[in-house]
């Protein structure tokens, strides 16, 4: 919020406080406040309400309004949807822990990313349009005071509100920062059933072979493919490297595509330093699960 926005807030506190004073003075004085006249005659009313004076009436009102009233000028009213944020999950590679790196969340509230070496993270909330994600990692400066070191920053631009973020133990040379962070849209529509997509943490350029078609990938994310959900079926799934003069072939199967999820194919460096056989992994499921749709109301007949 910015600093108009906070004075506008600041000026309908003040004036909601004053009304809900004057509101419970008059009812507190209609029936605490007045005195009884000698010779036990009853107080005299300012307000000719006779039997529906104040002081008959429920508490409930007041309360239910006081209540709107407050919620409205101090925090979200009841009635108001919560603004979307953005969603994320996240991976982290190579030869890091990976550990303390935080951010702050859809509430301004410093949240730890809990990095699973094998799956990715639970899915994290962000502040909605934003145009790129700081992490951060909280050190202490020479006094001993805690400061917030930047560790890397995810570009969000052109994703409306979902993304997989890949931590890579590389440092990020364009922002000069420890590591480098890979970011995936995976926005309603653009990771569906039927799709595939590559994350190539392998290294070298490397030749890819699905089906009768063929697509080079660099490092990171790319060569996205969309299968025909009407027409799913097995076809090769082969990975090729240029050694000497010729191309290598580094891994081969068969891919099927899912045709409620998209399919994320992870390429990762060989085991060991004497072989170029690279690693495969293939996940196929589901991370983000939308609220069902409303029930359609039956038609009366």
């Amino acid at each position: 919020m910015d600093d108009g926005g906070r004075d506008m807030r600041k000026c309908i506190q003040v004036i909601v406080t004053n009304l809900v004073c004057e509101f419970h003075q008059a009812r507190t004085g209609s029936r605490f406040g007045s005195r009884r006249p000698p010779g036990g005659h009853k107080p005299y009313h300012p307000w000719p309400l006779g039997d529906r004076s104040l002081t008959k009436l429920s508490p409930l009102p007041e309360l239910f309004l006081i209540s709107i009233l407050s919620l409205s000028a101090f925090g979200q009213s009841p009635f108001d949807e919560k603004e979307e944020a953005f969603l994320f999950t996240a991976r982290a590679f190579g030869d890091d822990y990976f550990e303390a790196i935080q951010f702050y969340d859809d509430e301004d509230v410093l949240t730890s990313i809990s990095f699973d070496p094998y799956a990715r993270t639970a899915v994290y909330r962000l502040p909605a349009n934003l145009s790129e994600a700081a992490f951060v990692r909280v050190t202490l400066d020479s006094r001993g005071r805690e400061e917030e070191e930047m560790v890397a920053i995810a570009d969000l631009k052109e994703i409306e509100s979902r993304a997989f973020l890949v931590f890579v133990s590389r440092r990020d040379r364009e922002r000069n920062l420890p590591y480098t962070v890979y970011v995936a849209d995976e926005s309603p529509g653009e990771f569906e059933g039927g799709y595939l997509r590559f994350l190539n943490l392998a290294g070298p350029p490397i030749l890819a072979r699905i089906g009768p078609e063929t697509v080079s990938l660099g490092y990171g994310f790319g060569g996205d493919r969309r299968f025909d959900l009407e027409n799913i079926e097995e076809v090769p799934f082969e990975f090729a490297v240029r050694a000497s003069n010729a191309w290598k072939i580094v891994y081969s199967t068969g891919f099927r595509a899912h045709p409620e999820v998209g399919t994320l194919a992870i390429l990762k460096p060989p085991r060991t330093l004497d072989s170029m056989e690279i690693q495969v992994e293939l996940s196929q499921r589901r991370y983000y699960f939308d609220p069902p749709a409303p029930a359609e109301e039956a038609s009366s007949e």
